[in-house]
């Protein structure tokens, strides 16, 4: 199999199976909101600010190591032995920051919860947490494994199996500890992820097993220092995470806090903040399962073609990625603006939430082209980069949110949200065009937007004739599906009517050039 139907293979896998797991997260999210409360969502959400820098610190950046040297070991000939003398490492790399994470989150969840979250019922759901951090750790370089050796695919069965895993223990605890209140839920909650983290290792470790005797050997000798590869990879990516998710954790601490001083009571400034963050976010972030399947393949595919010199294919890879980013995101984007109140009732049974979905929805193509520049960037070895690009946002929205959320509360947030997304995606779409000569105008924004415009306005007219002509009402399902189908219509026939990447002929040589242009 060429690398081109590798990569759709992995990629058209990754995105349904990511679908599939996220529609079921959730509708499962919805469940355990109506089980919980939008103050137990609130808890949860600010206990799993922590859970971030937690495993931030286990990882280390031991995913993006794994990636990029398996995937640089296969496209220069490297055998079995060299990807699994890569593996060695990583792992005792992995396990060594995960058991480091699991001891400083353990033992300081008293002074953190207490001082630092304000709120000492979320003690017990730390300590709890601690024991998820190794095998996340491990599990993170095996992950990079596959993803290097273009066999992502096997990720999304280690995703499926902890996701089951997870529900199943979370169903039980709700059962258990839910009647004992809030701190009792939350703790079910932290103890389910941690447990279901035990069980995508083993799995991880089983598929690595099964995969390697696949693997060729080679006689292409890398005598090269593995572990301070990976050191010298992994740590300055890993710094930059700690900075920066450090700096997310305060914004995440900070939030409650302004919501108090803006007036709110402790129950208020949790249900707020639940609802936001443990509800309106997450469905937001949703469709990112698909963009985020195929971006992630970006990083080693790009890493191979550098490695073997193709650059002229690296730009050309890059161009599409963009183009389907822009497309796919600005439909998402109106789902969201014209359906997000419908779906906020329909699936948390809150229109607050419906309404804080239609505010954010402006914001996803800007998140989601933000996301697939950030893997070029990668994949091109700008890690650095993007780390320092993340590191100001991060400083960015703890200033903003320290400012604004005491003032104008919830919404306060919101404004943080908008000019976090606009500062990182206009530092690192400016890297990429200054290293690629890409360019990203507003046309293909706008065209895309029209198409939004008039799958809506076809969507209202099946509506209506509907409700005039045979009474019958549309359920919002439905209305996406259609939405959906017209718009991708519209895309499709737009390429197809060599509206694509414009075409010049050279009066002199009479030689067809492309533009590398997005559209």
């Amino acid at each position: 199999m060429n690398r081109k139907y590798r990569f759709i293979l992995n990629g058209v896998v990754l995105a349904l199976s990511g679908i599939i797991i996220r529609t079921i997260a959730v509708s499962f999210n919805g469940y355990v909101s109506r089980r919980i409360g939008a103050e137990g969502m609130g808890l949860f959400t600010l206990v799993m600010s922590v859970y971030g820098l937690a495993v931030t610190l286990a990882s280390s950046g031991i995913n993006l190591a794994v990636v990029r040297m398996t995937a640089e070991a296969v496209a220069s000939g490297g055998g079995r032995e060299a990807t699994s003398r890569i593996i060695r490492r990583a792992v005792l790399y992995g396990f060594g920051f995960g058991i480091l994470s699991a001891l400083i989150v353990f033992f300081s969840a008293g002074f953190v919860g207490e001082r630092l979250l304000g709120d000492k019922r979320t003690v017990i759901s730390l300590r709890a947490m601690a024991f998820g951090m190794p095998p996340i750790a491990v599990t993170s370089a095996l992950a990079g494994y596959f993803t290097g050796i273009g066999r992502a695919y096997k990720n999304a069965v280690i995703s499926a199996v902890e996701q089951l895993v997870k529900i199943l223990l979370i169903i039980a605890g709700i059962v258990v500890f839910a009647p004992m209140g809030t701190k009792y839920a939350c703790f079910a909650l932290v103890g389910a992820s941690a447990l279901a983290e035990g069980g995508s290792l083993i799995t991880s470790y089983v598929l690595y097993l099964m995969d390697k005797k696949h693997i060729p050997k080679s006689n292409n000798g890398n005598s090269f220092p593995i572990f301070s590869k990976i050191c010298s990879i992994a740590l300055p990516v890993a710094v930059g995470s700690y900075i920066r998710q450090g700096f997310t954790t305060a914004e995440h601490i900070a939030i409650p806090w302004g919501l108090r001083r803006s007036g709110a009571d402790t129950k208020t400034a949790l249900e707020s903040y639940g609802i936001m963050s443990g509800m309106a976010l997450p469905l937001v972030l949703y469709p990112s399962a698909v963009i985020g399947a195929f971006t992630g393949l970006l990083v080693p595919e790009l890493a191979g073609l550098m490695e073997i010199g193709r650059k002229e294919d690296v730009r050309k890879l890059s161009v599409s990625a963009i183009k389907a980013a822009i497309i796919f995101s600005v439909g998402v984007s109106g789902v969201f603006a014209f359906f997000g109140y419908e779906l906020g009732r329909g699936i948390y049974g809150s229109g607050e939430a419906g309404n804080f979905i239609r505010l954010l929805a402006p914001l996803v193509p800007l998140m989601f082209l933000d996301t697939t520049v950030d893997c070029i960037l990668k994949g091109l070895g700008e890690q650095v980069y993007t780390m320092k690009v993340n590191i100001v946002d991060a400083v960015i929205c703890l200033v903003f949110v320290l400012i604004l959320v005491p003032k104008m509360g919830i919404y306060g947030y919101v404004v943080v949200i908008y000019v976090s997304e606009a500062v990182n995606a206009s530092l690192s779409i400016c890297r990429m065009q200054s290293i690629t000569g890409i360019k990203i105008g507003a046309k293909e924004m706008l065209v895309s937007f029209l198409w939004v415009a008039a799958s809506v306005a076809v969507v209202n007219i099946i509506q209506l004739s509907l409700m005039y002509g045979l009474g019958a009402s549309v359920s919002i399902a439905t209305k996406i599906v259609m939405f959906g189908i017209v718009y991708i219509g519209l895309a499709y026939f737009w390429e197809k009517g060599n509206f694509g990447c414009l075409k010049k002929i050279s009066k002199k040589s009479k030689k067809i050039e492309k533009r590398y242009c997005i559209f």
